[in-house]
């Protein structure tokens, strides 16, 4: 499997000096300025190195109906047919802690087939032992690493972002996504997953600057069964925003409201072609 270079760094020297401008005159530097250079720092160095890549795929003007998710773990999907399949696949984990960002990209191979349409998804998890601190600095940090993680593979015209942001947080999830707005422009394509229950709620999914929010409809716990039910009755559901798409599990057996366009597939474990020709099967319309 061939690696790519390391991807350029041109842009950080300018964020380091800014950083180092704003310390404190004297031998020490200020504690905000400190922290914010450390977490820099970090961000260079995450994704610094070679690069595995990602074989075959290409980013086009529109996504298909039905789209796998590719996760952690090595997958092959040479199998896929490019006609009327797609590939939501992992490219990087952003953790939130203390120190800023740190952005852990994809190691585990992934082979796709050639004309594949490819959706790049970063996952954002937060370390609340030394929680961050939720500031425009955070958001607009964020941003930028997604946006180069994810140009590492080409152009940026499509990212989905994979983020359970709890109450406490949304406020400044909506300042990352209007950062991240900002930073990829109005044409490229803007897809957030969704907790199911989020769908229960009328008001913060309706005015986010996002083109598709997918509702996760597994692992929802206790209540899942009545959250469900409500999906599957796309005009039931109070927040307008989670009636184009639909997360599923290979486990799942449902018949698709006709109000959801695309469905997105997770599977527990590894894709084969005999796995992906019973769910296609159990899938209705």
């Amino acid at each position: 499997m061939r690696e790519r270079k390391s991807p350029s760094l041109v842009g950080y020297e300018n964020v380091v000096g800014w950083l180092l401008s704003s310390r404190r005159t004297g031998p020490t530097m200020g504690r905000t300025s400190l922290v914010r250079l450390v977490a820099v720092v970090l961000l260079v160095i995450s994704v610094m190195g070679p690069v595995r890549r990602i074989e075959g795929g290409q980013s086009g003007e529109s996504l298909p109906d039905l789209m796998l998710w590719a996760w952690r773990r090595p997958e092959d999907l040479r199998f896929v047919d490019p006609v009327g399949i797609g590939v939501a696949a992992l490219v990087g984990t952003a953790t939130l802690d203390a120190s800023g960002v740190r952005m852990a990209r994809r190691l585990n191979p992934l082979r796709l087939p050639d004309g594949v349409s490819f959706l790049p998804v970063v996952r954002i998890e937060i370390d609340f032992r030394e929680g961050p601190e939720f500031n425009q600095f955070l958001a607009d940090t964020l941003a930028d690493a997604m946006y180069r993680l994810v140009a590492i593979h080409g152009e940026v015209r499509r990212l989905q972002l994979d983020f359970d942001a709890p109450l406490s947080v949304r406020p400044f999830y909506r300042k990352l996504l209007a950062a991240l707005r900002k930073r990829v422009g109005d044409e490229t394509f803007l897809s957030i997953t969704a907790l199911a229950s989020w769908c229960s709620e009328k008001g913060w999914l309706e005015d986010l600057p996002v083109d598709e929010i997918v509702p996760m409809a597994f692992g929802m716990g206790r209540g899942a069964e009545v959250v469900f039910d409500r999906l599957a009755q796309s005009a039931s559901i109070p927040s307008p925003a989670c009636r184009g798409a639909l997360g599923l599990t290979t486990g799942q057996l449902v018949r698709i409201p006709s109000g959801f366009r695309r469905v997105y597939l997770f599977s527990p474990d590894a894709w084969t072609q005999e796995r992906l020709r019973k769910v296609r099967g159990r899938l209705q319309r």
